[in-house]
């Protein structure tokens, strides 16, 4: 089974232990009050899980907007004016006054973003609307992953290292009734006082061997970059029927945009690490040509990069500039994915921290929960530290088991005893294959 990291609440129940009330508040704060709670790929219901560094800053923010405080301090006040002289009173008058006029004048500092069937609402952490921006059709939520929402695409940036906070929203759109009707998906840039700042809808274009590939991209990942200089957005985009992909730079003052990624396969999660080489953006997907689910490391600093492919296929992007990520790994399919040939096994889960990155990999397609989970270490050294499998995977295991498609038992499994190597290439050494030592349950 898959250790969780420290930082992960894995339900309802360690969500609800960790903030010090029941479950159903835990669950009325989530969905009410923007409490920060995922739902897991596959799962519609039930699985959730949580980041207690997410969570706690999330509670940080709550009780700063809270007026509680501040209403009790200026309550107290009167009751001390009266017994001191009348020249006092009124210079202590004249005080709480504009202590009172300053706390009016306050912005409400946004916390929670909502939305409706056609508008997207924001609120302040006493549970305040802020604004309301109503767009002119629904949104079309069936163009977004399954295990995406509005909610979790939305994103605030702070501008102006202030109070006041912008809105970073995707809002899908259908043209008409069917998923085969025309429709776009746009970013859409908000102020705090809910001016419409810029929209950016992808048109971008490529060839990739003799077939050009543009128009009908959806979103699968939108992220504030927390290492860049200057305020950044990044978004994954994936051609609904082709599943080649890329990933778009978005200024967040002005929605300027540069394509920095092009991917052979789809793209379905974006991270970010931290190392004393730098700042590189990580992103997770499957490459079509290596039939497999893939990583592609790259420097943030670097103007473009695209996934390796061989050269004159149909998977190679021949009107992308030259670029390269400085690491692209592919992971290979598990015996279980082999056995139930499901498409594809993507990089669905990327978590950073540190030198180190754990990445989930989704062996039954690319909303299940049945996964495999990496641990990669950078420095001193690129190595795989371990592969595990999780719950939902083991559940399966023992499934094939029962009914004769695999004839071993987990404790003698050999892709935990022999894992698959990954494959890895560089710019300096091509392709080559990293070892995975056996799962520490095998040693």
């Amino acid at each position: 089974m898959a250790r969780p990291p420290a930082d992960r609440l894995e339900s309802w129940k360690e969500i609800a232990a960790f903030i010090g009330r029941d479950e159903r508040t835990a669950m009325r704060w989530a969905k009410g009050h923007g409490m920060p709670v995922r739902r897991a790929p596959g799962h519609s219901k039930g699985r959730v899980y949580a980041s207690r560094g997410e969570i706690s800053r999330w509670l940080e923010g709550q009780a700063q907007e809270s007026p509680g405080a501040e209403a009790a301090v200026a309550a107290a006040r009167p009751r001390k004016i009266w017994v001191i002289s009348s020249g006092v009173i009124g210079m202590s008058l004249l005080a709480l006054l504009l202590a009172w006029s300053s706390i009016v004048a306050r912005p409400r500092r946004a916390v929670r973003v909502g939305f409706s069937d056609d508008s997207v609402e924001i609120w302040d952490g006493a549970g305040r609307k802020l604004w309301t921006h109503q767009f002119p059709r629904p949104f079309e939520e069936r163009l977004i992953p399954s295990y995406r929402s509005l909610t979790s695409l939305a994103h605030f940036v702070d501008l102006e290292r202030g109070r006041e906070r912008e809105v970073i929203v995707a809002a899908p759109f259908s043209e008409g009734a069917n998923l085969q009707d025309p429709f776009h998906i746009e970013v859409d840039a908000f102020s705090s006082a809910g001016k419409l700042l810029w929209s950016y809808i992808p048109n971008e274009s490529f060839q990739f061997g003799s077939n050009r590939i543009g128009g009908g991209w959806q979103i699968f990942d939108l992220r504030v970059s927390r290492e860049s200089a200057r305020p950044v957005i990044w978004a994954a985009f994936d051609a609904a029927t082709w599943g080649n992909s890329f990933v778009v730079e978005l200024d967040a003052r002005t929605g300027g945009h540069t394509v920095k990624f092009v991917n052979t396969g789809i793209l379905y999660s974006l991270g970010e690490l931290k190392t004393t080489r730098g700042a590189y953006l990580l992103i997770g997907g499957f490459n079509n040509e290596q039939d497999g689910g893939s990583l592609a490391i790259m420097d943030e600093r670097k103007a473009f990069a695209a996934s390796p492919q061989t050269r004159g296929t149909r998977h190679e992007c021949v009107s992308c500039p030259a670029g390269a990520p400085d690491v692209y790994l592919v992971f290979p399919r598990s015996e279980l994915n082999v056995i139930k040939n499901v498409y594809p096994t993507p990089v669905t889960l990327i978590e950073a921290n540190g030198g180190e990155i754990q990445i989930s990999k989704n062996e039954l397609g690319g909303g299940s929960a049945a996964r495999a989970i990496y641990l990669l270490r950078t420095e001193p050294s690129f190595q795989i530290v371990s592969v595990r499998f999780d719950t939902d995977y083991d559940q399966m295991h023992h499934e094939l088991e029962r009914a004769g498609a695999l004839r071993h038992t987990i404790d003698d499994c050999p892709e935990r005893l022999e894992p698959k190597p990954v494959r890895m290439w560089t710019p300096a050494g091509g392709w080559t294959e990293l070892r995975v030592p056996a799962t520490a349950a095998h040693r």
